[in-house]
């Protein structure tokens, strides 16, 4: 494998740095742009976001026709390192992006690609994943929302969870449209509006006191028929595509890396000009964690060297999704670790290390080894792809 950029990857990368720089605002990177409320903050990113769509990079892996710009897994991966280094989150638009607009590319009728495509390509839309129920989550083959076929539309009934649907104009959801039929057959993949009747989200606040993921309520919801996506009861198929769109994760990679820097920025004094002293344990904690950063870029690099060469990508998204996982976990800890009881201390406080950002990331990464895929399920995909157990 060689890692070396090309001349056009590093005049690429030194562009995209520009645009960032000329785009976002003051502070930005240092955490200290101000914005009156957090509708002023999404705004201002929709601003970025839409520059972004003009010029093609947003939907960057798409092809030409359909908004996008055809690039290859290397170039998409500088790109999702850029934006990582720039704290510039796609997090929202991301469903539509990655997941459903492929997806509806591969599995979608001339009209529907024409009618969905383009507004997630100029990021005029946000799309939600409703795939998993309070009782079916790697299991996803055991979803219970059932749609009943009425000439012209389907009916739906329902529960989803684990979603971003408060932010969302529409969603890609899978429902049971033949109970009787296997369990992996009968189910059937639509492409649901958010704003028809029927439809109640409700908060999911996490331990972080954010709120992220919702509870989906579908009672009665009528669904045209040409929201169906792919064929009736052949929706295994299309959500298969969906959740096998391979992903580097470099995105995770590169904020860990500077969360570390952060850390050591302050050790050495080169926030508030005092050195800290650390034991020799501490010391051998904070260098393999170092190593471990270096090893989980190249695990990232490693995916789309191999999806570049049209090889074949299986457990090694798997490797990489739980060394990322697991590392940025220890990352945290270590944190904690380093900084003491201060730690503990929240935003606002004027003893809190990082504006308060090591119990935030403590809290918030124990869930990064459930959240896309467990780490028991990531090593049953090693065990079975990768060793042939």
């Amino acid at each position: 494998m060689d890692f070396h950029w090309s001349p056009d990857d590093i005049a690429f990368r030194r562009d995209l740095r520009r645009f960032f720089r000329e785009n976002l605002p003051q502070g930005w990177m240092e955490g200290l742009a101000s914005f009156d409320d957090g509708d002023s903050r999404e705004e201002m990113l929709r601003g970025v976001i839409r520059q972004l769509a003009d010029r093609g990079w947003l939907c960057n892996s798409w092809p030409v026709e359909y908004g996008g710009r055809g690039w290859g897994p290397m170039r998409q991966t500088i790109f999702q390192e850029e934006l990582a280094y720039h704290k510039m989150p796609l997090g929202l638009y991301t469903t539509g992006i990655n997941r459903m607009g492929p997806s509806i590319i591969t599995h979608a009728t001339p009209d529907q690609k024409r009618r969905f495509l383009p507004p997630i390509a100029r990021g005029d839309v946000i799309w939600a994943q409703l795939f998993s129920e309070p009782d079916t989550g790697s299991d996803l083959a055991g979803i219970q929302t059932k749609a009943v076929d009425e000439g012209d539309h389907f009916r739906v009934s329902g529960i989803k969870v684990w979603n971003r649907a408060h932010k969302a104009q529409w969603a890609g959801t899978l429902v049971r449209t033949n109970p009787s039929a296997p369990r992996h057959a009968g189910i059937s993949y639509l492409l649901l509006d958010l704003s028809l009747p029927g439809i109640v989200v409700r908060p999911v606040v996490n331990m972080c006191n954010a709120h992220v993921f919702n509870e989906v309520f579908l009672d009665n919801v009528i669904v045209p028929k040409d929201c169906l996506l792919g064929q009736k009861d052949q929706g295994w198929r299309v959500a298969s595509h969906t959740l096998t769109v391979e992903r580097t994760f470099v995105n995770h990679s590169v904020m860990a890396q500077q969360y570390y820097d952060e850390m050591l920025d302050v050790v050495e004094g080169r926030r508030d000009s005092r050195k800290r002293s650390l034991t020799p344990q501490t010391r051998a904690r904070l260098a393999q964690i170092a190593v471990e950063l270096k090893v989980s870029r190249l695990l990232c690099y490693r995916i789309a060297y191999r999806q570049e060469r049209n090889l074949p990508v299986s457990y090694e998204t798997a490797i990489s999704k739980l060394f990322v996982s697991e590392m940025t976990q220890r990352l945290a800890d270590a944190a904690m670790s380093l900084f003491g009881l201060q730690g503990q201390l929240e935003e606002g406080s004027p003893r809190a290390p990082l504006r308060g950002k090591p119990q935030m990331l403590y809290r918030a990464q124990r869930a990064i080894t459930i959240g896309g895929g467990t780490s028991e399920i990531m090593r049953n995909v090693i065990a079975k792809r990768g060793l042939g157990l």
